[in-house]
């Protein structure tokens, strides 16, 4: 099965502008957020700074409850799911940004 990205359009580039500027973040980070949806000061604040009980339960994600398996590698572990890669990204966003200290 031949698997295809499929991308959306470039945000517009007025909005990349303001947004920008409103958050006092590098434009590409505006474009990034725009596109994933995030285009208000609100949604930005709950999304660097989210609420707990506005999470997704971690648990309803595929393969989620199985436990974590070691590579050939003893020293290597690798987690069976997305949400360590998305927790990470989202500390590393929010530790070199000025947004919404």
């Amino acid at each position: 099965m031949e698997k295809r990205w499929i991308l959306n359009a470039a945000p517009d580039e007025s909005e990349v502008e303001s947004f920008s500027k409103l958050l006092s973040i590098e434009k590409p980070l505006a474009s990034l957020l725009i596109s994933r949806g995030i285009r208000t000061l609100e949604d930005a604040e709950l999304f660097f700074n989210p609420d707990i009980s506005k999470l997704h339960d971690p648990f309803l994600m595929k393969d989620r409850t199985r436990p974590l398996t070691a590579s050939p590698a003893p020293s290597s572990i690798t987690r069976k799911s997305l949400s360590t890669a998305t927790t990470t990204s989202t500390a590393l966003l929010r530790s070199h940004s000025s947004i919404l200290s």
